[in-house]
């Protein structure tokens, strides 16, 4: 009886040794690969969904990480997780509305957030994401580069690029906030090749009357007149207006070249001010005729 017991014992102690050894891989090494998996299935659904998930409900306010909170906070700057944004209620009034807002991963040192956006009313302005941790401390803000210009029905999806060092995964809400167009002032070739240059201008309505003042340096002597041009956001001329007077400068010198702007027009439809110069013409002085030897 006892020579049976002895063997049966023997049999199960070899029979755990090689489950043991079998089994090699530690504790720590069996977790990393099942959290692997888990995170590669998180990154394949999130990359399905963000490609053929575009045509399902734009405007539904749900993104990929409203599918897989079960699977932890700690994904949540991995995938494409939904960022709470609405309207800043001082922009309440600017016709804009808010659909789907996600992370979208790091571009150019940047965290970006993807927001789309309807608008209800032609808008011209500049658009700022501004970011909130809880008990609404502003930690971070960020602002699509140039004017913004839509047309009434029309929609898309707007990118906000936040410094990387925000942690998105503890901004609470977001504000959209607008603001006005930022106007531009580019120069004509001809006045390039005058020697002109100009990098700031001011605006000024009084009694009815809009003038434009820029900062004009000249590079070389310049004696002519200047001419303003005014385009939309759709590079439509909207005015024009030359100096009053004559421009006589001296090179390397610089002066404020005053416009008025005689026709009536909406200024804060302005996008784009244009310097056009016509230098005036050169006088040839009438060569002497030497008179015929005899």
């Amino acid at each position: 009886m006892r020579k049976v017991w002895s063997h049966g014992l023997g049999i199960l102690i070899c029979a755990a040794l090689l489950a043991a050894g079998c089994e090699s891989k530690t504790a720590e090494e069996r977790g990393a690969e099942l959290a692997k998996d888990k995170l590669d299935f998180v990154k394949g659904a999130a990359g399905v969904l963000n490609q053929e998930g575009k045509d399902v409900g734009e405007s539904s306010g749900k993104g990929v990480g409203d599918l897989i909170k079960g699977l932890g906070s700690g994904v949540k700057d991995v995938v494409f997780s939904t960022v709470p944004v609405q309207v800043a209620s001082e922009s309440a009034s600017s016709g804009i509305a808010v659909g789907k807002a996600t992370e979208s991963g790091t571009e150019g040192g940047k965290r970006m957030v993807d927001v789309y956006l309807t608008f209800s009313t032609p808008f011209d302005g500049r658009l700022r994401l501004r970011a909130f941790e809880a008990g609404e401390v502003e930690t971070g803000s960020a602002e699509i580069e140039g004017n913004v210009h839509r047309k009434a029905g029309e929609s898309g999806t707007f990118r906000f690029g936040f410094d990387e060092s925000i942690r998105l995964s503890k901004v609470q809400s977001c504000a959209l906030v607008t603001l006005p167009a930022e106007k531009r002032l580019r120069l004509d070739p001809g006045a390039t090749e005058a020697g002109l240059e100009a990098d700031r201008f001011q605006e000024k309505t009084a009694e009815g009357k809009y003038e434009v003042s820029l900062y004009t340096v000249f590079k070389q002597a310049f004696k002519g007149t200047a001419q303003l041009r005014l385009f939309d956001a759709d590079n439509r001329e909207m005015a024009r207006s030359e100096t009053s007077a004559k421009i006589d400068q001296a090179a390397d010198s610089s002066s404020d070249v005053v416009f008025a702007i005689t026709q009536p027009i909406d200024a804060a439809r302005v996008d784009v001010y244009e310097l056009h110069a016509t230098p005036a013409p050169v006088k040839r002085k009438a060569k002497t005729k030497t008179p015929a030897k005899p």
